[in-house]
């Protein structure tokens, strides 16, 4: 279980990135078949906006996931990352916090920022 949540997290640490590259590699494409084949531009213009409907899709489904499998070990009183004991934490939004690994937790089961780092 704790596999597949490392999975899922580091899988949505990367997707915004992947993405967007894969986006601006078919805008490439594109533009070389602008001046060999301008059906092509079409196709890939209306290709492209439907993987992005589909990748905007994808990418809230697999944060869903991930929170919902966080939430299952948190109240189990297990840290979804490392497998280490959490306590509860009396800090703002912060629900859960783990020792081991440095680590806070929302009541939704995303990962809290910690003060001075970017979010």
């Amino acid at each position: 279980m704790m596999g597949l949540y490392r999975t899922l997290r580091s899988f949505n640490q990367g997707y915004m990135l992947t993405v967007m590259w894969l986006l601006i590699t078919a805008m490439v494409i594109a533009i070389f078949f602008m001046f060999v084949h301008p059906f092509g531009t079409i196709l890939l213009f209306w290709l492209g906006l439907i993987v992005l409907g589909l990748a905007y899709l994808a990418g809230k489904l697999s944060i869903v996931m991930q929170r919902r499998m966080a939430r299952r070990n948190l109240t189990a009183g297990r840290c979804p990352a490392c497998g280490g004991t959490v306590a509860h934490a009396a800090r703002g939004d912060v629900q859960w916090a783990c020792p081991k690994c440095d680590l806070d937790f929302l009541p939704t089961g995303a990962e809290s920022p910690r003060e001075g780092e970017p979010a």
